[in-house]
């Protein structure tokens, strides 16, 4: 494809199909699998509430991410190379748990190589 077509396409730009997944918090995904790498099938943004969410896709669910994850989804859908990884199979999410300053465990991840 050429640059245009490669960088300003609207529409799809992931290779998998996610309509009619279910959606998940971080929390749950975590309290039944575990510390696991899942593997990335798609990212995106929705308009919530309380502002624009990050979402990752695994083949099973959509996952949405905390806010500060946010950052992260974006650049993603900035960049040609990440997509392309993402649909070649070679991007995970590595779950992470952490506490707060009031004692909770809080949910967080970061996108790794596979």
């Amino acid at each position: 494809m050429s640059y245009f077509a490669d960088n300003y396409a609207h529409g799809k730009k992931f290779d998998f199909d996610s309509t009619g997944l279910p959606f998940a918090n971080l929390k749950e995904v975590v309290e039944q699998n575990g510390i696991k790498t899942i593997t990335v099938k798609a990212v995106f943004t929705y308009e919530a509430k309380y502002g624009i969410r990050p979402v990752v896709v695994t083949g099973a669910l959509k996952i949405n991410l905390p806010d500060h994850c946010l950052s992260d989804v974006q650049k993603i859908l900035d960049d040609a190379e990440a997509i392309r990884l993402i649909n070649e199979g070679k991007v995970g999410f590595l779950p992470s748990t952490y506490t707060d300053k009031k004692g909770e465990t809080r949910y967080s991840g970061k996108f790794v190589d596979i």
